[in-house]
């Protein structure tokens, strides 16, 4: 079961008690001393179910308005509403691997494109070693591709593309059809660094 409490602030509310010099019983609108608010019915502190402190909702309005006020309403329509949301953990419970992958934003055209990858598993190594990708580096501007086909496992592995002329591009790293994998995907720029204006063209790696 789920709670999500809306709890009324700003409002003056009784909040304990405390015993006069004739013996009688005085309601006080503080706490240990310390006005801690409340909805002018129910304290604050008391509108604090236990596990339930970092996804309260708070409204300074009062007690028997708090089920009225628009905005309560609308943060309750989104909170029924996110019962049925995909979560990430969905998400990644359909999936065997997928990939961690890192890699400059940007690079020289005199600089050799580079990439790290590994393969991310929560199946033991026996089960699932490593996993053949293919890494497709695209330029937006030309729609150009290489196309690199590694294996990768658990350990970093670096993917060399070699040098690329000035431009922007796109990095997918995919995974065989066959398996229930997840691809990553990723964007960089070359810059031109020649004096001359011109970017010289290097093969790729294969």
């Amino acid at each position: 079961m789920r709670f999500v409490p809306i709890v009324g602030t700003d409002q003056p509310t009784k909040q304990s008690a405390v015993l006069d010099a004739t013996g009688g019983v005085a309601m006080v609108k503080t706490f240990g001393g310390k006005d801690r608010g409340g909805d002018g019915t129910v304290p604050r502190i008391s509108a604090a179910l236990s596990g339930t402190q970092d996804v309260r909702m708070f409204s300074p309005e009062q007690h028997g308005s708090l089920q009225n006020l628009a905005a309560n309403l609308g943060h309750i329509a989104g909170v029924v509403e996110s019962f049925d949301e995909v979560m990430i953990e969905d998400v990644r419970g359909g999936l065997l691997c997928w990939f961690a992958f890192e890699g400059a934003d940007v690079y020289s055209s005199g600089d050799r494109v580079g990439f790290d990858i590994s393969l991310v598993t929560d199946l033991p190594e026996w089960q699932l070693p490593d996993l053949s990708a293919t890494v497709i580096v695209t330029n937006k501007d030309t729609g150009a591709q290489n196309r690199f086909v590694r294996v990768i496992d658990r350990e970093r592995k670096r993917i060399d593309v070699g040098s690329l002329p000035q431009g922007a591009y796109s990095v997918e790293v995919v995974p065989p059809e066959t398996t229930d994998s997840g691809s990553v995907r990723d964007a960089f720029v070359v810059v031109d660094d020649d004096d001359s204006g011109e970017s010289g063209v290097g093969e790729p790696i294969s």
